[in-house]
């Protein structure tokens, strides 16, 4: 079930390559419960659990192993600054496949396997950004730059043009792209202020 020679076999610490015909072999390996490990340059890595070993006996556990690539992404914000314990979630057809937490510079790079993937990045105090049909090739690298938004804020007083008196209950619009987003009412100072808008003209 293994893709061919060369495929490395962890079991409890130690390791294997296959060889031609895809056969590993663990010799005098203690009973008990232990977790296969399999990883190939090209394929995406798979982990069988609790594989039951017998005393005196042989155990046979054929892995297949699926094509696979790697997701590199660098999580920025304004000014190319990386932005740390962003969350990433690759998804298919609205299903999370592989998940990943960007490090302190933002980056982050990970197994998955190979296909094509929206990708979600959610970071506390930032709006979410998706970004859709990412194809990431077998063996292969697929690197994916993006930078988030904080939210914006605008805010101000209402007053008369001619005597300068602050001006309470008039209502205020925000339209952008010429499309009604929000509105509020002046307070009685005046003062109106919208918050949580994305960063735009």
């Amino acid at each position: 079930g293994l893709p061919g020679a060369g495929a490395l076999v962890e079991v409890d610490g130690d390791e294997r390559t296959t060889g031609a015909n895809g056969v590993y072999t663990f010799a005098d390996i203690d009973s008990g419960s232990y977790d296969v490990t399999v990883t190939r340059k090209g394929f995406y890595p798979k982990t069988v659990e609790d594989v039951e070993v017998s005393s005196g006996g042989t155990t046979t556990q054929n892995i297949a192993l699926a094509p696979g690539g790697t997701l590199k992404c660098k999580v920025n914000r304004k000014g190319a600054v990386g932005v740390s314990g962003a969350t990433i979630y690759a998804k298919q057809g609205g299903v999370t496949k592989h998940t990943a937490t960007s490090g302190p510079t933002g980056l982050y790079s990970m197994p998955v396997l190979a296909g094509t993937y929206d990708l979600e990045f959610v970071a506390d105090g930032y709006y979410e950004l998706v970004k859709t049909g990412i194809v990431v090739p077998a063996g292969r690298t697929k690197t994916v730059t993006v930078t988030l938004a904080r939210p914006g804020g605008l805010q101000g007083t209402v007053k008369n043009s001619r005597t300068g008196a602050l001006l309470d209950g008039v209502l205020v619009e925000l339209f952008k792209g010429g499309v009604l987003q929000t509105s509020m009412t002046t307070a009685t100072d005046g003062a109106f202020q919208f918050t949580s808008l994305v960063p735009g003209p």
